[in-house]
């Protein structure tokens, strides 16, 4: 059997080349994969084993379940064990909504998904690790999940994802490299044929399976969400997802909040380096929130809105947001390397120095 897995591994070269160009030098992600690469093949996902997706909200759960549940999982097996979704479900960090809906609900109590990360994990279990920028995780979270638009919500949807991404790094920390399988979005659009084999490899068939193709013949000829997007053109207000469009749509439901003007009109932008705080300590007249650098490209005159100040609201969002998860504070090792995606500067020229 681990002949046949070595074998596999071989025909995955192409994917593993774009993981080592996608991940850090010296991380977790890239030495489990150093090691799968050189001695020991992760293990196939067995014919009663239970899959199990493992990442932070909006890493692509959804696409996995849509894509390989129906195609590759025992469901009735799964039902027995009380597992939802037939490959074993999703493991999302942090977890549900409670936390959302609940303001004495920490995101730390929402982190279920921790209870895989041991080093002994069940001998049935096999893990997809799916990896994505975290600019593309958080703008797909709060695209979805927000629900009013207040600076008090945002900035808690920021700590809560921060804190899936701390558990999640944690979690790839202790699970065996042998036991991990890693799907990263943007190499998996940038390339998806090269997947075939990866995918093949985990569930035990051949790279073109009719499933396989059927899983990524609708990613090839998708934009590339990889490096070459540093040199695409700017996107369109047609080309937004329908998660980039609800998202826009928040934040210029945010801006156009009385507090938010009435807090334009005095304060400079500053070069942005959290999302908007609540002020601390009682009895002071401070103001309530900063302004991030964002807001400025999200606040626009009814009269003046059209599709391309609606994107030019999204590139200012995304580089501020990039810029904040790969400060030198808040780098995780499990973050891609470098800034990914690239995305730009705003149609108004302005990258707030975020893109240096």
């Amino acid at each position: 059997a681990k002949m046949e897995r070595t074998q596999r591994v071989a025909k995955m070269h192409e994917y593993y080349r774009l993981m080592e160009d996608y991940v850090r030098p010296g991380s977790r992600v890239a030495r489990c994969l150093a090691y799968q690469q050189r001695s020991a093949p992760p293990i196939p996902l067995s014919h009663d084993g239970v899959l199990i997706s493992l990442g932070v909200e909006g890493s692509g759960h959804h696409t996995v379940e849509r894509g390989f549940n129906d195609s590759f999982c025992h469901t009735d097996l799964a039902r027995k064990r009380g597992v939802l979704g037939g490959c074993g479900g999703q493991a999302s960090f942090p977890e549900g909504v409670q936390w959302r809906m609940n303001a004495s609900w920490p995101p730390s109590r929402c982190m279920n998904a921790s209870r895989y990360c041991t080093r002994q994990p069940p001998p049935e279990t096999t893990f997809l690790v799916l990896l994505r920028a975290p600019v593309a995780t958080f703008t797909s979270a709060v695209g979805r999940f927000l629900r009013q638009e207040k600076d008090d919500r945002l900035i808690a949807e920021l700590e809560a994802h921060y804190q899936g991404w701390q558990q999640l790094d944690r979690c790839l920390q202790v699970l065996p490299c042998s036991r991990m399988w890693f799907l990263a979005y943007e190499p998996l659009l940038e390339a998806p044929r090269a997947h075939g084999p990866m995918l093949g490899a985990l569930f035990g068939v051949a790279e073109d399976d009719p499933n396989i193709r059927g899983f990524l013949a609708p990613l090839v000829g998708e934009p590339s969400g990889g490096k070459a997007q540093a040199e695409a053109p700017l996107p369109t207000w047609d080309s937004l997802s329908k998660i980039e469009r609800r998202l826009v749509r928040k934040l210029l439901n945010l801006t156009d909040t009385a507090e938010w003007r009435a807090m334009a009109e005095v304060l400079k932008p500053p070069t942005w380096s959290t999302l908007p705080q609540s002020a601390r300590g009682s009895g002071l007249v401070v103001p309530k929130f900063e302004m991030p650098a964002w807001a400025e490209h999200c606040h626009v005159n009814p009269r003046l809105l059209n599709g391309l100040a609606m994107v030019d609201c999204l590139l200012a969002w995304r580089n501020a947001t990039s810029g904040w998860f790969y400060d030198d504070s808040r780098a995780l090792d499990i973050f891609p390397a470098g800034r990914l995606p690239a995305v730009g500067k705003t149609f108004r020229g302005i990258s707030e120095g975020l893109l240096g």
